[in-house]
């Protein structure tokens, strides 16, 4: 099966409507960067919807995985916000499928040939 990277308003919005299961149910397990963890859990902590992420990353379907290539890294932040960024750069280490939502990253992940 293809890899699967996640950015964090997709966690979020399955998350929020008690449907976060989806994501394993249609790929077994998902990869998320240290940016969106942060950006999700850490940040939302209070947030039940980070509870229930933090329980799919316990329950270990959810990985964090960083991109080593931290210069496309640092090239994909002039024009995205930090989990994009990373989310779209693991992508491309992995050739994954990337689970985007919004416009602007959706249309760079497509220049990099991800689906």
């Amino acid at each position: 099966m293809q890899p699967v990277v996640c950015d964090s308003s997709v966690l979020i919005h399955l998350a929020k409507i008690e449907r976060l299961h989806l994501l394993r149910d249609f790929y077994g397990s998902v990869a998320i960067t240290p940016a969106v963890w942060r950006e999700v859990v850490e940040e939302g902590k209070d947030r039940e919807d980070a509870r229930l992420i933090k329980e799919a990353f316990d329950a270990g379907w959810i990985a964090v995985d960083s991109p080593a290539n931290k210069p496309l890294v640092k090239i994909l932040e002039r024009h995205l916000h930090p989990g994009e960024a990373e989310t779209i750069a693991l992508a491309v280490e992995k050739s994954a499928l990337v689970l985007l939502d919004e416009s602007e990253g959706r249309r760079v992940a497509d220049i990099y040939g991800l689906r």
